[in-house]
């Protein structure tokens, strides 16, 4: 199945004094500059980058790959993208192609909860309302974060060690999001 504007994430090793700033690079496909998102995740001890993260979307040909070129010493061109707007009581996510606003006091997505079934009780996601974080906003990739407990009602599941931590990442031009659930014990 061919893939159009196909968010992909991958670290890149540098070697030492190729690049001193995420200003300074940018990727190819053929001729036409990828929008992309750098971060230096590690340094060298002379300060240039080791290790680059890169966020970029990529249009892949069904059962074959793409070949792209990561260039340094250009700047990139300017990419709008993903606008994360974290208020008092709620944050919304707009990557463009949809928005997604979430509560602070509650954990839901299209109206729909998370939730726990334990000994025949079912129990909700409900986030502490100070735990919400805005982890990732770039113009390709945002990621918020959120934690909390299960509870029916004020009933919670278990004791203040049964928890979860939910990270949910957003991509430029999609309506879609990948939702990562940890469950804390």
């Amino acid at each position: 199945v061919a893939k159009t504007a196909e968010p992909i994430t991958s670290g890149v090793p540098l070697a030492s004094g190729v690049l001193s700033q995420v200003g300074q690079v940018r990727l190819l496909q053929g001729q036409t500059e990828l929008p992309a998102q750098f971060e230096a995740l590690a340094l060298w001890p002379n300060g240039s980058i080791r290790w680059l993260l890169l966020h970029c979307q990529a249009n892949l040909p069904a059962a074959g790959s793409a070949a792209v070129v990561l260039q340094t010493g250009t700047a990139p061109s300017p990419v709008s993208g993903i606008t994360v707007t974290n208020g008092a009581s709620a944050i919304t996510v707009n990557p463009g192609a949809s928005e997604f606003s979430f509560s602070k006091n509650e954990l839901r997505i299209n109206d729909r909860y998370f939730e726990v079934t334990s000994g025949g009780t079912t129990y909700r996601a409900v986030p502490l309302a100070s735990a919400w974080e805005v982890e990732e906003s770039g113009p390709l990739q945002g990621t918020i974060r959120t934690e909390g407990g299960w509870y029916q009602g004020a009933s919670r599941l278990g004791t203040s060690l049964v928890g979860f931590r939910a990270r949910m990442t957003f991509f430029r031009n999609q309506q879609y999001l990948r939702v990562r659930l940890t469950m804390q014990n």
